[in-house]
């Protein structure tokens, strides 16, 4: 998965903005880096696969592999880990890891960070957040999570990630507002349908959370946790209506809720005939969106990058 997301060609919505980006790195260092990416840790990235020579199928394949390291070390917590692959393919995988590259390396980045939080280790949920946030600023609104990581949770605890929480929340929006609300807020790139729909696989799995919270969560930790996933759902929803391209970013934030009750989708039933009917519905989800989706033209065909063949010679 990882190299099919390196070695692609022109597949993805935003695909002309990271040829740009990493065309800016090529006559760049690390100490301006600002004039590559908003965030410094994309920026490196770019800067480095091109003083290695990698080009941009480098960054691509680094930035799959981040994606599907964190979808893999995720998915092993689990009664059912084919089934987490299963659902991160039909939207995390297609879409967001070949579309949206600095989220996606979040991403990965953000599901390392809640396997933290299920084994408390709160300085390791920290770090992985940190890594997020370097590569999509938009990620430090995880930080109020960390509160699940902490073992003891006092009131230094609770006040150490409250702290963090501020830092983070404070480089978010103190330096970056102004372009967060043109791209995430003025934009009219995407429709709010579409955004709707990709939330709604998310609320689906909120639904089943809420009403089966007992088979789901091992603990209260777990249910407040997951259940915040699922109210921030909701609230992504109804901010369709003002901002379809923020509520669709927000959402991906979110798709760990459809990872982790697919993992243990079969506690509700011994029956097989539910990990199929998932199944099934990933299947038609990603089979829709491909057809029918506005801006699926961006992810198809999919191509293979030239310069894979290009130099191959031939008889």
């Amino acid at each position: 998965m990882a190299t099919a997301i390196g070695i692609r060609h022109e597949v993805g919505g935003d695909w002309s903005t990271y040829l740009t980006t990493f065309t800016r790195a090529q006559n760049s260092s690390i100490e301006n880096w600002r004039y590559v990416s908003h965030d410094i840790g994309y920026a490196a990235l770019n800067i480095a696969c091109h003083n290695l020579g990698l080009g941009l199928i480098g960054v691509n394949t680094i930035a799959g592999a981040i994606l599907m390291t964190g979808i893999a070390a995720f998915s092993q917590r689990f009664e059912a880990p084919w089934l987490v692959f299963v659902s991160a393919t039909a939207y995390l995988v297609v879409v967001v890891g070949m579309g949206y590259t600095r989220q996606s390396i979040a991403v990965g980045f953000e599901l390392l960070a809640l396997i933290a939080i299920m084994d408390k280790k709160a300085v390791r949920f920290l770090f992985w957040i940190a890594m997020a946030g370097v590569f999509h600023k938009s990620a430090f609104i995880l930080l109020p999570l960390g509160i699940f990581a902490t073992q003891n949770r006092t009131q230094i605890h609770y006040a150490a990630v409250l702290a963090s929480a501020c830092v983070g929340i404070y480089i978010l929006f103190a330096a970056e507002a102004v372009g967060y609300v043109e791209d995430y807020v003025e934009s009219d790139r995407y429709s709010s349908t579409g955004a709707l729909v990709r939330l709604a696989m998310s609320a689906v799995a909120g639904l089943l959370l809420v009403f089966f919270h007992k088979q789901f969560c091992d603990n209260t930790s777990e249910r407040l946790l997951w259940g915040i996933f699922a109210a921030v759902t909701a609230v992504a929803i109804g901010l369709t209506q003002f901002s379809s391209t923020a509520a669709d970013r927000l959402g991906i934030y979110l798709i760990p809720l459809q990872l982790f009750v697919c993992g243990r989708i079969n506690r509700l039933s011994s029956n097989s005939a539910i990990p199929v009917a998932a199944v099934i519905c990933y299947a038609l989800a990603l089979t829709v969106w491909l057809n029918f989706a506005v801006h699926a033209d961006a992810w198809l065909p999919y191509q293979i990058s030239p310069s894979i063949y290009q130099d191959t010679p031939h008889h």
